[in-house]
């Protein structure tokens, strides 16, 4: 009986997590910025082939729409759309990650990212940079998830994870740190050798047939990672190296 009660309560809370998205996709807040942004990608498909100069003006028109409903964007379910965007949000829904493809790549696919932030006095945005050269127009990432851990100070840290590609045989994967700090998103540097991001980078020339590319996995909440370590010709070893939060840095098990 007590196993029957245990089942109907979570098919309940399951069904009322449905109905909450469906809700929200329904509104008619969602179906503005869907649509919004549907159109905007294609028209710059079609630029892309016709005009290819205006694709940039086109994805600067993208971010404006995105602004205009930066605060609906809380309240929408995440997703891994490859054709629109990809949105990962905090639980506490104070940050919000949003990258798309600009369609300006080729192999290496050219993904932009707009973090969203909540901030005392407003709602602010800012269009993150390559972490592994800030020149670069882009973050050649999008972000799947991102957990949140708490200092011992009780201090919010958000651990991003997105990945992306330099060509179809070179996907890269990082974890990145965020935290608002006095009105400004700011990037903790927490790893290891002071740093904000762990980067990995696999060539799959060097993977065998079969062989998946493995994923930097977290696990605890946010507070252990394990990063796999790169082999010979820059496959994959087979190992993992563990990070731990000690409640200020990460440290190496």
């Amino acid at each position: 009986m007590r196993t029957l009660l245990t089942i109907l309560i979570l098919s309940a809370l399951t069904c009322k997590g449905q109905n909450t998205t469906t809700d929200v996709k329904n509104s008619q807040t969602f179906k503005s910025f869907y649509s919004a942004i549907r159109h905007q990608f294609i028209l710059i498909d079609s630029l892309r082939e016709a005009n290819y100069d205006s694709v940039e003006a086109a994805n600067d028109k993208l971010v404006q729409i995105i602004k205009s409903y930066k605060a609906a964007i809380f309240n929408f379910p995440d997703t891994l759309d490859y054709d629109l965007i990809y949105l990962a949000k905090s639980s506490d829904k104070k940050l919000a990650l949003l990258s798309w493809d600009t369609r300006t790549g080729g192999t290496l696919i050219a993904f932009t990212t707009m973090a969203i932030f909540k901030t005392p006095q407003a709602i602010r945005t800012k269009m993150l940079a390559d972490t592994t050269n800030e020149t670069m127009p882009y973050t050649y990432m999008h972000y799947n998830s991102i957990h949140t851990i708490t200092t011992a100070d009780a201090k919010n840290i958000y651990l991003a994870w997105g990945n992306g590609q330099g060509s179809t045989a070179l996907p890269w994967q990082e974890l990145r740190t965020f935290s608002i700090t006095e009105n400004q998103l700011t990037e903790p540097e927490i790893f290891p050798d002071k740093t904000s991001s762990v980067y990995v980078e696999f060539d799959l020339h060097a993977f065998k047939d079969d062989q998946k590319v493995p994923v930097i996995r977290i696990k605890n909440s946010g507070k252990t990672f394990q990063v796999p370590i790169e082999g010979e010709r820059q496959g994959f070893s087979g190992k993992y190296k563990t990070y731990i939060f000690n409640g200020k840095v990460f440290t190496a098990k």
